[in-house]
This record gives structure tokens, C-alpha cells and sequence, in this order.
């Protein structure tokens, strides 16, 4: 029977019948030699491979010497048989001690590839108990102490939320932070050579296999582990492992919005429905016409010495009253007076209404609408250019990753990338601080992780911040985690203590100090100016004005030439 030896160690004494089945037990006196027919499994980065051994004695020793563990079991003084195994991490070796009546199972294994053999006791067999565990603890408590063993990390130096590198070999920041706490808990030491730029890791041109980056030092043996984030992918699960995420990302849209000229051109007529202006149109003329008979009718009764009032001038009484102006003239009859009143009350409560329909209007008015709201449709856009960090996640899964995918994920990837990214070479940029510049100079779509970019837009001036939008949409959603040699024997370890992190609510304060994206100020101005562009219709409608009266002069004077050109030849052709 097969057992792989990882797991004997924390063998239930319910299981004392397997384990029986391995032995043979053959009874006698101490001069007996007792066979042990048993199978030795070595955990090779979590792959369980087994060398079947038959054996017997009262002694199993083992010795080791740089990378090579052996094992040598000895029987009578005579040596049986020896096992070298290259990177062995964990097996089991088994004693009969005692007049051959008992049988010790010890646990030896090997922090990393560059630890001694270290050995615990794991538990006792005789013929009349059976098996019985020495330590019931778990064997990731049992074994979470590294001793000091050194581990070789890589980083990069991009976003200092994720990773900064302080002195003395020290790390803070998100993932930093995370890092040291492992490291305070599991005792061991770290030292971490930072690669420049962008070198999170992509696959070496004309290369299937091979990559570059943090996944290419884990890939060649150079680093144990990240100490900085690592996004998830498939491509890279084949090369490397992960712990458990630590956090879940996305890369979304970010743009800048506009001010709607032509609607703020509008904003002072915007406030009423058309219909109302036609009423209030019709209310003044209605009225002027009825200031205007009025007067000519009271004359028919009762005479006076002043002129009625023209239609223009009654007119002219009606806009002022609305205008909130008044006029120079006031009505005899009591009659026009109450036309007076009527159209005062009723532009009263038009100018009053008008009034605080404009200033909600305002308050409330909307940027400019975007001619997209997704990478699709950006996609159909010749006006617009898009664009992601140089060495992106989103431009490895587009340019490599999706080739040949015939996901929907993948062929909007691939079609933003084809069409949109390469209309400049400016496109890519160096930075997420880049990045949102571009954004705001206009007309250009950053794509970038979204805990990232909302922490870079708050360190812009509040204007510049409140301009930036993210669209809806996420893409290439996925965990961040610390990368980890492929088949570590790390991560099982570095698991439990995350998740025992989870629990405790300490991974929740780390979230909330370097990545909460705090409260919004965007909205809320304690103090508001007025911009040109708030009061532009003003100015134009002025300048329209008095453009509009020196034409009407010009008409004028045309006009009273003309006049006085045909009396002056009107006047000569009588004399002659």
C-alpha cells in the first residue's frame, strides 16, 4: 500500500489499520529481525513521488550535503541499501527501537532548496496501540517556522501604494506590508533585487515558454518569491505559482469630460419648455392689445388731452413690466391701470419661477455626453486615441494572450488594440501620471487597474481630478497575489497565514489604509466662481445687441437717405 509521507504525520489513530498493512510484523525476541515492507515518498514541491524500499532493522539514519539527502537504512550493522534523492523536501523515516517492539515515525523535511534537513517527531506504533500521534498541531503550524531561512525576492519599482523600498532591506505599502508580515510570522529573512520599469513579466519574443520580468526570475530559480503584486493569468499559472489573491482588480476606462459650450450657450433659455415661451409671447401681445384699444375706446366717452398709446409703445410697457424695468407713463383709466396690473403680476411670477428653474438648471447641468461608453464602441471612433502603461497586463493579453481567442472578451481587446492603440506612437505611455495627462490634454482614453488610477487621480489638483470619469465596464478582472516559484512549498504555509490575516480583519486595515479610495470632494465646493464660460450667452446676446442696433441704424440711415434723396428730386422736378 502506497502512503504518501507528507501526509503520515497527521495520521488519525483511526488509521492504525493502514498503517498496519505496511508492516510485518513478525514477533520473537530482541534477536528477531523485523521486516518493514513500506513505501518512501518525497514531496518534490508539492508532486508525490514514491520509491518502493523493503527493509528491516532498528536503525534509519540520514545524512545531507548541499542539495542531496540519503538515506540509509541499516540492519544488524549491515548496511541494506541507500537512496539519494536531489531536492527532497519532506519524507518520513521509520525506527524500530526498543527490543524491536516499537516503532518511531519521524517527519524530516527542508524549509527551501537551500535549508538543512530539519526533523520532528511525528508519532509511535507498537503492536498493542497501534499509532499515536506526538503532536496533534496542525503540520502548517508545526512547520510555519522557517528559522531564519533566507528567501530571494523580486520586485518593481512602479506603484509605491503596492511596494516601497525602504532601508535596511525593509518594505511597506500594500503588498509590502503583506510581505512583512509574513515574514515576521513565519521567521525568516528577505533580501530583493528591484528590476526597472515595467517588469512584471511577458513572454520573450519568438518564445512559448520563456518570460521575462518577476514571472521570469520565479520561472529561472532567481527569486523565491514577488514582493511586489503579480496579476493571475493562465499563461502564467503554467510557469509559476501564486498564493491565494489578495486582491481583486480590473482595468477600466478613464476620460475626461468636457463643458457642453453649445448647452451652456442655451443654459438661459433652457429652464422653461418652448410652449411656455410661445405663452408668454402671446400674454404680452395679448395684453399691449388690449392697453392699446382700451385706450382708444375710453376716448370715445370720455376725451382727453393725451394721445393713446401706440401698439408699439404698449408693446414696449408689456416687456418692460416683464423685464422687471417698469415704464415712464402711467394710466389714467382704472381700466389700463388693471392691464398695468395684470401684466406686472403676471411677469411677477413668470420672473420668479424662471429664476429658480435657472439656478437648479445650473446646478445640476451635465458635461458634455461622450460619443462612447465601452471599449467596443471606443473601437468605432476615428476622433478618439486610447492607451495603456507600456508592458500592461492589457497589452500582453491583447497583443499575445487573446491571438487566436475567439472569446467576446478577447476580439474587443484585439480590436481596441489593432484599431485604436496604434493611431499614435505616443499611445503607450510611462506611467499612469502620463497617462492622465494625456487624458486631460483631451481626446484620449487611459486604460489602467482601477484601485491605480483613482489613487493617482487623487494627487491631482481637485479641478483637474473632478474632470476625470470612469466609464462602466470592467475588463481582464482578475486577483493580485504574491508570486511564488512553480510548486512552492511556500504557498500552502503562506496560504493559512492569509487567510488567517482575513480573519483577524488585519488584511481589511491594510486594504483601508493604502487603498481606500477616501471620500470625494468632486460636488461638494465649499467655494463657487463663476467662469466666462458660465456667463458667455451674456456677453454674446450684449455684443449680438448692439451688433443687431448698429444694423438697424445703418437701415435707418439708408433709408431717411433715400427719403431724402426722392423729396430733394420730387422737390426740383416741381420747380422745373
Amino acid at each position: 500500500m502506497a502512503l504518501c509521507l507528507d501526509d503520515l504525520a497527521d495520521l488519525d489513530p483511526q488509521l492504525t489499520r493502514s498503517l498496519r498493512d505496511l508492516l510485518e510484523y513478525e514477533g520473537g525476541d530482541e534477536e528477531e529481525v523485523y521486516g518493514l515492507d513500506f513505501t518512501l515518498t518525497q514531496d518534490y514541491f508539492g508532486e508525490c513521488k514514491s520509491v518502493p524500499l523493503k527493509a528491516g532493522g532498528e536503525e534509519m539514519s540520514v545524512t545531507q550535503q548541499n542539495n542531496v539527502a540519503t538515506v540509509t537504512v541499516v540492519v544488524g550493522m549491515i548496511q541494506m541499501r541507500e537512496l539519494e534523492f536531489t531536492g527532497v523536501y519532506m519524507y518520513t523515516s521509520f525506527t524500530i527501537i526498543g527490543g524491536h517492539s516499537t516503532m518511531s515515525v519521524k517527519g524530516i523535511y527542508r524549509v527551501g532548496p537551500r535549508s538543512g534537513v530539519v526533523e520532528e517527531a511525528a508519532g509511535n506504533w507498537t503492536p498493542t496501540k497501534g499509532f499515536s500521534l506526538v503532536n496533534s498541531t496542525n503540520r502548517l503550524e508545526r512547520r510555519s517556522d522557517f528559522q531564519g531561512y533566507h528567501m530571494k525576492g523580486v520586485g518593481v519599482k512602479v506603484f509605491e501604494f503596492m511596494s516601497t523600498y525602504l532601508g535596511g532591506g525593509n518594505i511597506t505599502g500594500f503588498v509590502g506590508d503583506i510581505v512583512t508580515a509574513l515574514r515576521d510570522a513565519h521567521n525568516f529573512s528577505v533580501s530583493f533585487n528591484v528590476l526597472e520599469g515595467y517588469a512584471y513579466g511577458k513572454l520573450k519574443d519568438s518564445s512559448s515558454n520563456e518570460w521575462t520580468g518577476m514571472v521570469g526570475a520565479l520561472q529561472s530559480g532567481e527569486a523565491d518569491l514577488t514582493v511586489s503584486e503579480l496579476s493571475i493569468t493562465e499563461e502564467r499559472l503554467k510557469v509559476v505559482t501564486y498564493t491565494q489573491p489578495i486582491y481583486i482588480i480590473s482595468r477600466k476606462l478613464f476620460v475626461a469630460t468636457y463643458e457642453d459650450l453649445a448647452k451652456k450657450m442655451l443654459a438661459y433659455t433652457t429652464p422653461m419648455d418652448t410652449a411656455l415661451y410661445w405663452c408668454i409671447l402671446a400674454n404680452m401681445i395679448g395684453l399691449a392689445s388690449i392697453l392699446f384699444f382700451i385706450e382708444r375706446l375710453q376716448r370715445c366717452y370720455i376725451p382727453m388731452g393725451e394721445k393713446p398709446v401706440s401698439m408699439g409703445v404698449a408693446g414696449w410697457y408689456m416687456l418692460s413690466a416683464l423685464l422687471q424695468q417698469g415704464s415712464n407713463t402711467y394710466p389714467i383709466s382704472t381700466a389700463a391701470r388693471v392691464i398695468y396690473w395684470v401684466g406686472y403680476s403676471v411677469s411677477l411670477i413668470v420672473y420668479t419661477s424662471y429664476s429658480a428653474t435657472l439656478v437648479s438648471h445650473l446646478a445640476v447641468e451635465q458635461p458634455a455626453p461622450l460619443p462612447f461608453s465601452n471599449l467596443r464602441d471606443l473601437s468605432r471612433q476615428s476622433g478618439w486615441d486610447a492607451g495603456c502603461n507600456n508592458n500592461d497586463l492589457f497589452q500582453v493579453t491583447a497583443s499575445q494572450t487573446c491571438v487566436g481567442s475567439q472569446t467576446d472578451e478577447c476580439r474587443v481587446l484585439r480590436e481596441a488594440w489593432q484599431k485604436v492603440v496604434p493611431r499614435s506612437p505616443d499611445n503607450l505611455v510611462n506611467s499612469y501620471s502620463e497617462g492622465l495627462e494625456k487624458v486631460l490634454n483631451g481626446k484620449y482614453v487611459f486604460i489602467g487597474v482601477d484601485v491605480t488610477t483613482n489613487y493617482y487621480i487623487r494627487g491631482l489638483h481637485i479641478a483637474d481630478s473632478c474632470r476625470i470619469k470612469e466609464l462602466p465596464g470592467r475588463y481582464i478582472t482578475g486577483g493580485i497575489a504574491i508570486g511564488l516559484q512553480k510548486n512552492s512549498p511556500f504557498r500552502k504555509i503562506f496560504d493559512h497565514s492569509l487567510q488567517k490575516m482575513r480573519e483577524s480583519g488585519l488584511m481589511s486595515k491594510l486594504r483601508t489604509k493604502w487603498l481606500s479610495s477616501g471620500t470625494s470632494t468632486c460636488g461638494r465646493k465649499t467655494k463657487i466662481t463663476a467662469s466666462l464660460s458660465d456667463v458667455a450667452a451674456i456677453f454674446i446676446l450684449l455684443m449680438g445687441g448692439a451688433a443687431f442696433s448698429c444694423l438697424l441704424l445703418l437701415l435707418e440711415y439708408a433709408v431717411q437717405h433715400a427719403r431724402q434723396k426722392w423729396w430733394m428730386m420730387s422737390s426740383w422736378g416741381l420747380l422745373t
